[in-house]
């Protein structure tokens, strides 16, 4: 048994001519860093509480059965000046114009007309609303995310291993940055109506970074192993999971996110990330040709041309990744985008899945108007993934102190393309096709390397 505490403290960022801006969602007001009695981290606090415990066992049950686990928990310092946190990018100090249109049918702003130049500070509290402002909560935290796994390992021969286990992580504190200046849906001009229209007129957006997402993931993780003899290795697994969480992650196309940021249970959904099976098989052969081989021990011209050479191949096979429906403009009349409306009584998948059409598009509609989207976030999936790549080498010696490998490798072997996650965008040209790849086409590379 291990046990273990990792304990670390992540300061905030600062700037060093005090080039830093935090916003004050109570009073309305910047904090600039060295102004008014303001610190040089704009507000933003030391988190104290990293505290993370680990512990890990294994226990042989009988000779040929092993039963693994562990628990820790682990923490990320998500706030970084290249994505979250970067509070020198908005007024005083930076310029980022916001040009949104007021209406959805008729156009207020033409390209003729130029975009807005700005050479001095902007007057916030003078209209019309062009710049947006970035805030952090003062107890901004680093993000948790705790790791459990329990295992049970047998032996079935004495070169086969199969393993099954659960895997899982529950993850809190993770980045959400709402826009609070978002109007509420309804109508009339949306600029009038953003909460700090009154005292901050000629700003758009305020994203408020909160640490304050969650998330969930479980598994089901077998695997089969075939450790080195007569020369073939072979390892292959399957994973069979599902990730939840209510906070942006890589993966598919989620929507907005959030949608509506007075109902974060509505963002609570199938990861963007999530891949519910996952079957990887890896296999290497040394081919019985050479000294110490069933065949070509000899040192004829044949036995040259056979000996030592080694083929590989890993496959992977996975479900398709999610996406999520949405719909052109901002029925809700606030400037942001929306999720569909499912329309009862007609299926999403079609008759026949093709390239053309992966989705229906008449399963789903707009919102009504001042309403937001009903449907779930990435309900929908993408095609599933088959990739091949394989490997072909050879090992010369020169002499007893060097060895000159050579190898030939081939990416996605079978040329098989990989398609991506269909436009999602209903009520415009194109909806439910797929025009995209997640991978490239079969790719080829030569290598010689020398050992010595």
């Amino acid at each position: 048994m291990n046990l273990g505490l990792h304990y670390e403290i992540n300061t905030p960022f600062t700037e060093a001519h005090n080039y830093w801006a935090n916003f004050n969602p109570v009073t309305g007001q910047q904090l600039i860093a060295g102004q008014n009695g303001v610190g040089a981290t704009a507000g933003i606090n030391t988190d104290y509480k990293a505290i993370g415990p680990r512990v890990a066992f294994a226990w042989q049950v009988t000779p040929k059965t092993v039963l693994r686990g562990g628990y820790g928990l682990f923490y990320d310092p998500q706030g970084n000046a290249g994505t979250n946190i970067r509070q020198e990018r908005q007024p005083p100090f930076d310029f980022i114009i916001n040009v949104t249109q007021s209406g959805n049918d008729v156009p207020s702003l033409f390209l003729s007309q130029g975009f807005p130049l700005v050479t001095t500070p902007p007057a916030l509290t003078t209209g019309p609303a062009l710049y947006s402002l970035k805030g952090v909560t003062p107890d901004f935290r680093n993000a948790q995310i705790q790791q459990f796994n329990v295992s049970a390992q047998q032996e079935l021969s004495k070169d086969l291993v199969f393993t099954l286990g659960f895997v899982g992580s529950a993850g809190a504190h993770l980045s959400w940055g709402p826009n609070i200046n978002l109007p509420p849906p309804g109508p009339g001009a949306v600029d009038p109506r953003r909460p700090y229209a009154a005292i901050l007129p000629a700003v758009t957006s305020i994203t408020w970074l909160e640490s304050a997402g969650n998330s969930f993931f479980s598994s089901m993780q077998a695997s089969l192993e075939k450790r080195l003899s007569k020369g073939l290795y072979l390892l292959t697994n399957w994973t069979w999971s599902h990730g939840l969480d209510n906070a942006l992650s890589d993966g598919g196309t989620p929507g907005p996110v959030p949608q509506d940021p007075n109902n974060r249970r509505a963002d609570w959904a199938t990861s963007n990330s999530d891949i519910r099976h996952r079957v990887n098989i890896a296999v290497t052969y040394e081919l019985p040709f050479g000294p110490n081989k069933p065949f070509g021990k000899g040192g004829g011209v044949a036995s040259q041309l056979v000996r030592d050479w080694e083929i590989g191949a890993v496959g992977g096979f996975q479900s398709g990744l999610p996406y999520t429906v949405t719909v052109p403009g901002s029925p809700s009349n606030t400037s942001a985008s929306s999720r569909a409306n499912p329309v009862p009584g007609i299926s999403p998948a079609p008759a026949q899945q093709s390239l053309s059409q992966w989705f229906n598009p008449a399963a789903f509609t707009t919102p009504p108007a001042y309403t937001w989207g009903t449907l779930g976030r990435d309900s929908l999936n993408g095609p599933a993934l088959y990739n091949v790549d394989t490997m072909l080498s050879r090992k010369f010696k020169l002499g007893e102190h060097r060895d000159l490998t050579f190898r030939w490798e081939m990416f996605n072997m079978p040329n098989h393309p990989q398609f991506g996650v269909p436009a999602s965008t209903v009520g415009v040209g194109g909806a439910g096709t797929i025009t995209t790849t997640q991978r490239s086409n079969r790719q080829m590379q030569f290598a010689l390397r020398l050992a010595f």
